[in-house]
């Protein structure tokens, strides 16, 4: 039976009810109705999910996930669900069908599919932006006074997404940061940052000199 087949039944049956329920008596019609209404009131619930999840932002979340597959890998939302004070929606070696699934599961228990999809949406756009040109030195300027001009969140992100490990420290390296061959990213990035809103606040200085 389809679901518009049984609505048409449920319509049916509402109508019948309401002209010979006073008809009704022992213990079989009552027991069949309370089936009936427990059934009704589970299917209800199943219906208000999927308006749910289908509806505003969370349709929009849900395309997001299904489209970007090559981008929202595992790690990447992990770390969003993380950013925005979530559990983890899985390990990073877990099927990405169900970390994907977990994810969306906990934007929608949230409320959060609007900021899920803010954050997913700029790295989706960072990560199609061409990479920077280290060995020119104009756009290597550019490109280091562009970033510290970025909010602390933009920034963060942005270092995130567009400069992984090797291409932070190309970074660093062209900034004329010394970087040791084992210092790790976390006590690199801070040192980028400084430098980047430096050469920023200086740059802005000049201009306005």
């Amino acid at each position: 039976m389809t679901y518009p087949e049984l609505a048409q039944r449920l319509w049916s049956l509402a109508a019948a009810l309401e002209t010979h329920s006073s008809h009704l008596t022992g213990p079989a019609p009552a027991k069949a109705a309370a089936a009936v209404a427990k059934a009704a009131e589970k299917l209800n619930s199943f219906l208000t999910q999927s308006a749910q999840r289908n509806s505003g932002d969370n349709r929009r979340l849900a395309d997001l996930l299904a489209d970007h597959t090559d981008v929202l890998t595992n790690l990447r939302l992990i770390e969003t669900a993380k950013r925005l004070h979530w559990k983890s929606p899985g390990a990073k070696t877990a099927i990405p069908a169900k970390v994907r699934a977990k994810f969306f599961d906990l934007a929608v228990a949230a409320d959060a599919a609007t900021a899920a999809c803010e954050r997913l949406e700029s790295i989706i756009r960072l990560h199609a932006t061409p990479k920077t040109d280290f060995a020119d030195e104009a756009a290597r300027r550019a490109e280091l006074r562009r970033l510290g001009r970025l909010t602390p969140e933009a920034l963060e992100l942005e270092l995130d997404i567009r400069f992984p490990e090797a291409e932070l420290r190309q970074l660093a390296r062209a900034a004329g940061l010394t970087v040791g061959t084992k210092e790790s990213r976390t006590k690199l990035t801070p040192r980028v940052v400084h430098y980047a809103r430096r050469h920023a606040e200086n740059t802005a200085l000049d201009a306005g000199a």
